[in-house]
C-alpha cells in the first residue's frame, strides 16, 4: 500500500486521515485480521488509511458485502410493494380476472437502469415497470 500511496494516491478509494499514533506493523494486522479487527494503515508520512471496502465486520463477513445484502433486499421489498399496489392494474394488462388465482414470477435488472419486470409463464405475458 505504501508504494500505491506514493505514486498513485488518488487510486485508493478509502477514507484517510493523518495520524500522529505508532505505526502497526505486518505482524500486528496480521493478528488482528484474524480477529476480524479492524485498523488503519499508517502510511510513512503519516497518512492513514481506513480498511479498504469498509473493513470485515466481527463474523468476519465484509462489511461491503453486508451493505451489498442489504441493498438487494431493499430492492426486493420494493419489488413486493410496487406488485401489491399495482395489483389491479397488472391484473388488467394482463387480463386476469379479480378473484383468478394467478402466479406470478418477478425481478429486477440493473443494467442500465432500474427495472421491475413481471412475467405470467402461463399466459406468456410479460410486463415491464
Amino acid at each position: 500500500m505504501e508504494i500505491v500511496h506514493a505514486n498513485w494516491p488518488e487510486r485508493i478509494a478509502t477514507p484517510k486521515r493523518r495520524s500522529n499514533g505508532p505505526r502497526l506493523t505486518a505482524e500486528d494486522h496480521a493478528r488482528l485480521r484474524d480477529k476480524n479487527v479492524n485498523a488503519v494503515v499508517t502510511m510513512r508520512d503519516g497518512t492513514s488509511y481506513y480498511p479498504p471496502g469498509g473493513g470485515m465486520m466481527s463474523n468476519g463477513d465484509a462489511s461491503s458485502d453486508f451493505a451489498y445484502q442489504m441493498q438487494l433486499r431493499r430492492r426486493l421489498e420494493f419489488i413486493e410493494t410496487t406488485i401489491a399496489q399495482h395489483e389491479a392494474e397488472i391484473r388488467a394488462r394482463m387480463g386476469i380476472g379479480e378473484a383468478a388465482p394467478v402466479e406470478l414470477r418477478a425481478r429486477f435488472r440493473i443494467e442500465e437502469s432500474f427495472a421491475i419486470e413481471i412475467y405470467d409463464p402461463a399466459r406468456h405475458i410479460e410486463l415491464r415497470f
